[in-house]
């Protein structure tokens, strides 16, 4: 038993690729709509405060509302400064 979980351990690991900075959150998993709309709320509030452009807005959204995993959804805020209220 012991030799095939070391044999099976890169295998676990390079799974592990698909985490993001270490946070735990696997950018591979599947999304839900309340996950979509989230991250459109997020972005509405970058356009108010003028961090996007309507155009970079219409965008996002509407990679927002086609992301199928949290690797996408993440993808689309990564550089926008974090919420202050």
């Amino acid at each position: 038993m012991e030799i095939v979980l070391r044999a099976t351990a890169p295998a676990a690991l390079s799974s592990n690729r698909s985490m993001r900075d270490g946070a735990g959150v696997h950018r591979d998993l599947r999304v839900s709509d309340a996950e979509r709309q989230a991250v459109a709320r997020r972005l509405e509030r970058a356009l108010r405060d003028g961090t996007l452009t309507i155009v970079e807005f219409d965008d996002r959204v509407a990679g927002a509302y086609a992301a199928k995993n949290r690797g996408e959804l993440e993808d689309l805020t990564e550089d926008l400064p974090p919420d202050l209220w």
